[in-house]
């Protein structure tokens, strides 16, 4: 109940996003990758105040960070580390997600990108 709530008022704030990250898995024997796979999380986003003292402990004050809240369109999908956003116009990189596990399923997340 919570995420479909969370996710109207969002919806109406916020910016739709997609969070994409390509994996593979490295075969060492035949310096090789294997098994291309893509992650896309969907959901809507709105930026938030960035906090320069986190962005500091972080080493991220140099890379232009955001901070961003997230809702997945479905319940208990987060963002992988690593993955790419369009945020801005700029594609950025996701490097820290601080999930929201209220009743121990993810109904959303803070994040950060550069």
């Amino acid at each position: 109940m919570r995420h479909r709530a969370s996710l109207r008022r969002i919806q109406q704030l916020g910016t739709p996003v997609e969070f994409v990250r390509q994996l593979s898995d490295y075969d060492e024997t035949t310096d090789t990758y294997t098994n291309d796979r893509i992650i896309v999380v969907k959901g809507h986003a709105v930026e938030l105040d960035g906090d320069a003292i986190e962005y500091r402990d972080y080493n991220l004050a140099e890379k232009n960070p955001v901070t961003l809240f997230f809702i997945p369109d479905t319940i208990d999908d987060e963002p992988v580390l690593e993955s790419q956003i369009k945020w801005a116009n700029k594609v950025r990189t996701v490097r820290f997600v601080f999930p929201f596990r209220p009743s121990g399923h993810g109904i959303g997340a803070k994040v950060i990108a550069t």
